[in-house]
């Protein structure tokens, strides 16, 4: 919603917001229905294909917005770990991280706290950043 709001034109695009989440939970609750309905020996195969279809449409239709600030955070922790720093001990606008700073890092909320998100998290963080540390990949 901060992203939105720095837009200006906020009732736009929280109608259009609103309008995405309600198309996402209709092919939801589609791919759930096909998936619960029929004759399942005949075909699972089927709806197998057609759920993975649909997840893999939904999530290209994801690509075109905007990512969330929360996604700059992500990366950051992911990063900064792989370089040897603890999130959980060190905040973003430390002085000891200057050199790992790139454009994503003054994308960053809160920069004056350290992280807060639990532990496994922070592994999925460490491995996206090893795979492709941008905010469109994670």
């Amino acid at each position: 919603m901060a992203v939105i709001a720095r837009k200006g034109d906020v009732a736009s695009d929280v109608r259009m917001f609103q309008g995405a989440y309600l198309v996402g939970y209709l092919g939801y609750g589609l791919l759930v229905w096909c998936a619960l309905r029929g004759d399942a020996s005949q075909s699972w195969d089927l709806r197998k294909w057609f759920l993975l279809g649909g997840f893999i449409l939904l999530r290209a239709m994801l690509a075109w917005f905007e990512p969330s600030d929360d996604v700059y955070r992500y990366v950051w922790e992911g990063r900064i770990q792989g370089a040897g720093f603890n999130p959980y001990t060190i905040a973003p606008d430390d002085a000891r991280l200057i050199l790992l700073r790139d454009a994503n890092w003054e994308h960053i909320n809160h920069p004056d706290y350290p992280a807060i998100y639990p532990p496994l998290a922070q592994m999925v963080f460490r491995v996206l950043a090893w795979i492709q540390p941008t905010p469109q990949a994670f």
